[in-house]
């Protein structure tokens, strides 16, 4: 089955609001352009690529952090990224835009952190979903245990799961304020998004970037609903619901995956993909994935490991295209890892030529 790639032609507002928010503690683009030789780039061209969304981004949070931190600043720990992924108000947020509203009750509320929960169960645990009730904070730090969760993030995920009600609903009245700031300023960016859109749009060049450079598997999905994300400008992420599929790729992912492998045999590349191996825990992993695919928890109770541990190194070969993604569609959606058998021979390749 071939999968269905629908482009969004505007972004998920909300979810703007929020990773604009995240992107304030993040400033990835420091980082990017700090390392801009893996791409190719001096540090100059790396800026000025950058140069409309830094200077969307400089608008944006001007009018947005004055507010933020005279009324939300409370909020501001599940903005921090964890090991696990996005922080956890992106994430929220990614999963139930739709619902996250003025009228929104406390069985709404319930329903999303027990959906929430039980997915972190499929993800982290081989276990029935239904042995927990996640409305009960016992059954929340008895599951959080058993997944060997970091403490910080079994902190962030407890005190939100108790003040879930209050949270929720200034989650709900920040975005009422942040999103028209968003929106307000978007024409710094627009022809950036617009760029993407239109190479997206042409699903050949979503698929060949996908099979290129994300080493994500979505064949066993019918359809996938991909919104360009602005402020995650270099991140591609993936939800995949009860009845929503949806993939969040930045807005210049594509491009600095595209320079990244075209560059992947400088100098600077050579290094990071070599130091990315150079670990005892990340070669473990490596010779597990080339017997079979795992998921997440398996390999950690493999290497007696928490998953949040695990987590980290997964996310540094993934980065370097060591392993590739597999969202299993027949079980529960769940992720797996593969080896990218096919990116370390031709590392090893690129090795042979240095001596030959």
């Amino acid at each position: 089955m071939t999968t269905k790639y629908i482009i969004k032609d505007k972004p998920m507002w909300n979810l703007e609001a929020v990773c604009c928010i995240a992107s304030h503690f993040e400033n990835e683009e420091d980082k990017i352009i700090e390392n801009s030789s893996k791409f190719g780039y001096t540090k100059e061209q790396m800026n000025n690529f950058l140069d409309k969304y830094i200077t969307y981004k400089s608008a944006v949070l001007n009018d947005v952090m004055p507010i933020f931190n005279k009324k939300y600043n409370v909020l501001e720990p599940f903005f921090k990224q964890n090991d696990l992924g996005n922080p956890i108000i992106v994430g929220y947020v990614q999963q139930y835009d739709s619902k996250l509203n003025s009228n929104i009750s406390d069985a709404d509320i319930d329903e999303m952190i027990i959906d929430i929960l039980n997915g972190m169960v499929n993800d982290l645990l081989d276990e029935e979903e239904s042995k927990y009730n996640f409305t009960e904070i016992g059954d929340v730090i008895v599951f959080l245990n058993k997944a060997q969760l970091d403490n910080d993030i079994k902190m962030q995920i407890i005190n939100f799961h108790m003040d879930r009600y209050k949270l929720t609903r200034m989650i709900v009245d920040l975005l009422h304020e942040i999103t028209p700031i968003c929106k307000k300023y978007f024409f710094l960016i627009e022809e950036e998004f617009n760029k993407t859109y239109d190479f997206l749009s042409n699903n050949d060049n979503l698929y060949k970037v996908i099979k290129l450079y994300m080493n994500i598997n979505t064949m066993e999905l019918g359809y996938i609903d991909v919104y360009i994300n602005i402020f995650f400008f270099n991140r591609l992420s993936m939800r995949a619901y009860d009845d929503q599929n949806a993939m969040f790729a930045g807005i210049h992912i594509f491009k600095l995956c595209e320079l990244s492998d075209e560059n992947k045999y400088n100098d600077a590349q050579m290094v990071a993909s070599l130091k990315s191996l150079a670990d005892t825990t990340r070669y473990k992993i490596i010779c597990m994935l080339s017997e079979k695919s795992m998921y997440m928890q398996e390999i950690a109770d493999k290497l007696g490991l928490t998953a949040a541990n695990v987590s980290h190194h997964i996310n540094m070969l993934l980065q370097y295209n060591i392993i590739s993604v597999i969202l299993d569609a027949e079980k529960n959606k769940r992720i797996y890892y593969e080896l990218n058998k096919a990116e370390i021979a031709s590392l090893v390749e690129a090795i042979k030529r240095i001596i030959e």
